[in-house]
């Protein structure tokens, strides 16, 4: 079930007037299916979903073009799904019960909504947020360093690869790539989730010893 009871609550409240509408909106990177079939929204469209009743429940999925990714559901005033990155579920029946509940903010929240949401033409938002892979890739590139900390000249035969250090700022994740070929002076790091990445990069010589790390470099992803 999705996490968004309360907006599916929303449009239960509609219901008794004259159904909840439920907009579609399919950005060019993708299209968006239901599992009924009944309500499939291609790509650079934007479809209108009638929901009539409580025994209304379909699955909707975002499925990305070629070349794109697929990083979740638009956030925004009555959006449905919002920041989720699964199939979205729409499904009112479950919430029927909601004005009996022994939860008394639901009923509270029930009953305000009922007052608030007094025209019908009301309508909630359902979209797919789509990001092309290569935005979602970062690709890094170097010299081949040619003389040691103190000076002293560095042989191209004693070099023994790279390391990439990445940290990341939203999820506090960190990670080194290993690069064993001294002649690789780039590499393309894929398939990022967003967040804002910091990338430097170290030379190892042959005795294992390790370099100071390169100017800090980069780059956010959305």
């Amino acid at each position: 079930m999705i996490k968004c009871t309360k907006l599916v609550g929303i449009c239960l409240l509609l219901l008794s007037l004259h159904g909840c509408k439920v907009q579609v909106s399919a950005p060019a990177g993708g299209s968006v299916i239901s599992g009924s079939g009944n309500h499939n929204c291609a790509s650079g469209r934007t479809c209108l979903v009638n929901v009539p009743g409580f025994g209304f429940s379909d699955t909707f999925t975002a499925v990305p073009k070629a070349g794109y990714v697929f990083t979740g559901w638009a956030t925004g005033h009555r959006h449905f799904c919002a920041g989720e990155t699964g199939s979205c579920v729409i499904n009112p029946g479950p919430v029927a019960s909601l004005e009996s509940s022994d939860n008394s903010s639901l009923v509270k929240f029930y009953r305000d909504m009922r007052r608030m949401l007094a025209d019908p033409q009301a309508i909630f938002y359902l979209r797919p947020v789509f990001s092309s892979e290569a935005s979602r890739s970062a690709t890094l590139s170097w010299s081949v360093p040619t003389t040691r900390a103190n000076g002293s000249a560095l042989a191209f035969g004693e070099l023994a690869g790279y390391e990439i250090y990445i940290t990341t700022e939203k999820s506090g994740t960190s990670k080194v790539i290993e690069i064993k070929n001294p002649q690789k002076i780039s590499h393309k790091v894929s398939d990022l989730s967003p967040d804002t990445y910091h990338f430097a990069v170290s030379a190892l010589d042959t005795n294992g010893l390790v370099s100071e790390l390169s100017a800090v470099v980069t780059k956010t992803i959305r």
